[in-house]
Formats: structure tokens, C-alpha cells, sequence
């Protein structure tokens, strides 16, 4: 029952951290001139952490350059990053998402 207990603790204090962040990001998007877009990938995002420009244009049913500089503004802003990976498509990734959901 204990190990019950702590995951449910584990589980809430995550979602509080998610929605904390989700709201950071929702701000920093209003500062740098976001628009309704963004705020639709963003929450996108928290469904799924890592994209491509092309799935970004299929997410948000616009153009791939107008997805590729979608990207590049939330990798300006810090919110998603690059991977390393050298495969393409490049993959895209919002490591703060991914700190608070596989924190171990």
C-alpha cells in the first residue's frame, strides 16, 4: 500500500511540475510574440516530446518552411533543442519536458 501511496505522490508532484512548465512556456511565447500556433505545438509537446518539421507541419497543417521556422523559434526560445542524433529527419526535443516525465 505504501509503494501506492508514493507513486501517487510521485505522479502529482510531476503533473504539478508539468503544468508549472507548461505555463513558463505559455509566458515566454507571449514575451518573444507567439501566437496561437505555438501555443497549439506547445501542447503538442506534452503529448509527445520530440518532433520533426515535418511532423510539425502535419500537426499544425501549415507549410514545412513556415513549420521549420516555427522550430527554430522554440529552439531560440529553449524550449525544444536539437538532437544529436545524425539521422534524418533532424528530431527536435523539449528537454524540460522530458526531465520532469523521466526523472527517475
Amino acid at each position: 500500500m505504501r509503494g501506492v501511496i508514493e507513486q501517487a505522490k510521485d505522479a502529482l508532484t510531476r503533473f504539478d511540475q508539468l503544468l508549472k512548465l507548461r505555463s513558463q512556456y505559455m509566458d515566454l511565447l507571449n514575451q518573444v510574440g507567439g501566437n496561437v500556433r505555438l501555443n497549439r505545438l506547445i501542447d503538442h509537446l506534452f503529448e509527445s516530446p520530440a518532433v520533426t518539421v515535418s511532423q510539425v507541419s502535419n500537426i499544425c497543417d501549415i507549410q514545412y518552411n513556415t513549420a521549420r521556422s516555427d522550430v527554430g523559434r522554440l529552439v531560440e526560445a529553449k524550449i525544444l533543442v536539437e538532437s544529436d542524433i545524425s539521422l534524418r529527419p533532424k528530431i527536435y526535443f523539449a528537454p524540460g519536458i522530458l526531465e520532469i516525465a523521466y526523472d527517475d
